[in-house]
């Protein structure tokens, strides 16, 4: 009769056993990477109210990396900071697209410059109020034809004709 063989006990890994100093740099390297992205994930996605959406990058400002996300300001003051210098490539450091949309239309506003209403992203409401709002303050009905809400277009027309007699 064959004898059966014995098993061998398995124990804890060898890796698990050793000191930090001993783990290898390339593991160490790979941990803290996971680290950040996890990090600047939760940086970007948990003051948006919205689902992730990749979104175009439309200048220099936009293009970020992990260590921009661990330094960056919050989004109350780049908002207040923007909107004292009217300053729109300051909207764009905005992570949250609602606070970025609303500073683009109240600078676009202020300026009553409607090639700022264009930049608005993803939200066609508020690029349509900020053609309706210059459109009142400036008296251009013209500006009326760019807006594809039927219901804003409607009060953008009303408005400006009443606020032009």
């Amino acid at each position: 009769m064959a004898q059966a063989r014995k098993r061998k006990k398995i124990g804890k890994p060898k890796w698990f056993k050793v000191s930090l100093e001993e783990i290898p740099l390339h593991y160490k390297v790979l941990a803290a990477a996971v680290v950040l992205t996890a990090v600047a994930y939760y940086v970007i996605y948990s003051h948006n109210s919205e689902t992730p959406v990749a979104q175009p990058t439309t200048s220099a400002a936009v293009q970020t990396n992990a260590f921009d996300l661990l330094n960056r300001k919050d989004d109350a003051t780049v908002y207040a900071e923007a909107l004292s210098a009217l300053d729109v490539v300051r909207c764009y450091d905005l992570f949250n697209t609602t606070m970025r949309n609303k500073c683009m239309r109240l600078i676009g506003v202020a300026k009553k410059d409607p090639s700022i209403c264009e930049k608005i992203l993803h939200s066609t409401a508020s690029r349509d109020n900020c053609y309706r709002e210059i459109a009142q303050k400036t008296g251009n009905t013209a500006l009326c034809y760019s807006i594809k809400t039927d219901s804003i277009k409607a009060q953008c027309t009303g408005q400006t004709t009443t606020s032009i007699n």
